[in-house]
């Protein structure tokens, strides 16, 4: 292993140094230099942290440093000058260092967050950090937290699931637009209501999810500190509806109507235009008279508006739907009025169900070991109720459990008239 192409011992070498932290030039020379000892050399390397934790005769860092040497050593005897054009032996150079360098990490990273060895563990949080944030899609411009936030979610909630998700949680609600909307006056204003609605059903979709990939796994009541009510129970039965009639998973409809719901850009009717465009996209409209396309499309948003204040536009007035029956009923106003200028809308399609995404969904909510369904949670919305959620709780109270939650009920959702702004 004396004549290591250069450009592979450049790329090992850098490998090294992002890892370990330490000095490149060192590590180049260590690279070039080491011959038949590199392999054990980059064990010293990239095992320093582990051994510095628990002592050169821990162990599980003399095991480590065998088994480190025992399957590095033999893939760095493998390289070669390689073949072709300087293209081509620089690309296999490349991929030879990164192969080696992988192989070394497989053998490294377990063994130091198996003794906790600070490096190891900054850079396992760092790695789910970054899967963690590559989940978080749809939100309005701008508003996706950065790599940093979502560290200090981690950092204050501890080992705690249920303080990640009031953090995460309040942080996400924030950033998908809701804002607890509390109207001035008797009337309730759809697209408050809407855009409320949308943060808090797409955060208690997309948060289990996250929450996974940085090492708290959800149970189900978790979610129940998180604001729903009414708002959340529109946008779900509405995303639901539009999902059946589009083809189009809920996850992509609540990123599009999400991202729709942007305060910043100061554009309150989006949501109910993009809702229409999902439910009566513009070739359904093809079909209606040229003159009337244009009118077609706004009278079908018109009509989704005027369900909801049907609804719950009134705030004395009792609802004679659950929310997520109101959701269904407006994404079903909407279609009728553009069939009513000849537009041609197809069916809802029949429930179809992802297998993989079923799964994806039961691992989120399993919980880690040793801990048990409900042991030591705070209790849940109804008996300590979090910001925005005590006059829905004593409204519940008041109306002799009419909000109590049913086995047909997601995580937070009540059934039966509540306060749409909370």
């Amino acid at each position: 292993m004396t004549n290591l192409p250069p450009h592979f011992v450049e790329v090992l070498a850098n490998r090294l140094a992002e890892y370990t932290g330490q000095d490149l030039r060192t590590l180049r020379a260590t690279v070039r230099y080491a011959g038949d000892a590199l392999a054990g050399r980059m064990a010293d390397a990239m095992l320093e942290d582990v051994r510095r934790h628990v002592g050169d005769e821990h162990p599980e860092y003399l095991s480590a440093r065998d088994r480190f040497v025992e399957s590095v050593g033999p893939e760095l005897r493998t390289v070669s000058p390689g073949v072709g054009t300087e293209v081509q032996r620089l690309q296999q150079a490349r991929a030879d260092a990164d192969r080696v360098f992988a192989l070394a990490v497989d053998v490294a990273d377990p063994v130091g967050v198996a003794v906790e060895a600070p490096r190891a563990l900054e850079a396992q949080r760092a790695a789910r950090i970054t899967v963690a944030r590559g989940l978080i899609h749809g939100l309005p411009e701008g508003q996706t937290p950065t790599a940093e936030r979502i560290g200090e979610w981690l950092a204050d909630a501890g080992n705690d699931t249920q303080a990640f998700v009031r953090y995460a949680g309040t942080d996400l609600l924030r950033a998908a637009g809701d804002t607890n909307y509390e109207p001035r006056t008797s009337m309730r204003s759809g697209n408050e209501t809407l855009r409320d609605g949308v943060a808090r059903a797409w955060v208690r979709h997309r948060l289990p999810e996250i929450a996974a990939a940085v090492g708290h796994p959800l149970e189900p009541e978790d979610l129940d500190q998180l604001r729903y009510g009414n708002p959340g129970g529109i946008a779900d039965g509405l995303v639901q509806a539009i999902s059946a009639r589009s083809g189009k998973s809920t996850d992509e409809v609540l990123d599009r109507l999400c991202e729709a719901g942007d305060r910043a850009a100061q554009r309150g009717a989006d949501q109910w235009s993009t809702a229409r465009q999902l439910l009566v996209p513009e070739e359904a409209l093809q079909s209606v008279n040229e003159a009337d396309r244009h009118l077609a499309g706004w009278r079908s948003v018109y009509a989704m508006e005027d369900e909801f204040k049907r609804h719950y536009g009134d705030s004395d007035w009792t609802p004679d739907l659950t929310p997520e029956e109101a959701g269904a009923a407006i994404a079903e106003a909407g279609v009728a009025s553009a069939e009513r200028f000849g537009a041609t809308v197809p069916g809802p399609a029949p429930a179809r169900r992802d297998p993989a995404l079923d799964a994806a969904v039961n691992a989120a909510f399993v919980p880690p070991a040793g801990r048990t369904s409900g042991a030591g949670k705070q209790p849940g919305p109804g008996k300590t109720p979090a910001d925005g959620q005590a006059s829905e709780v004593a409204e519940d109270s008041a109306a002799g459990g009419r909000a109590t939650r049913s086995g047909t009920t997601r995580p937070g959702q009540r059934r039966g008239p509540q306060l749409p702004g909370r």
